[in-house]
């Protein structure tokens, strides 16, 4: 089937998305120190379920928002270590 309209502008923005994310990675693994760049690539599930709730209005659990905070907290702790 032919993708035409705004599902094939999702489409396109998805993939120059993921282009920017894995150039993003690479540019910094080589920058700065591997352990942090992995630790804050490793955050893609947070940004999933940070994406569900704020485009497809998806209810979270009261574990998925603890997960989501702690995750967050950790991300703000590492910002001030380093």
């Amino acid at each position: 089937p032919r993708i035409t309209g705004w599902p094939l502008a999702a489409t396109i923005a998805i993939g120059v998305a993921g282009f920017a994310g894995n150039l993003c990675f690479a540019l910094a693994s080589r920058a700065g120190l591997l352990t942090v760049v992995a630790v804050f690539a490793s955050l893609f599930p947070a940004v999933t379920v940070l994406l569900g709730r704020l485009v497809h209005k998806e209810r979270l659990s009261t574990l998925q928002m603890a997960g989501v905070l702690q995750v967050l907290g950790g991300v703000v702790l590492m910002a001030l270590a380093t």
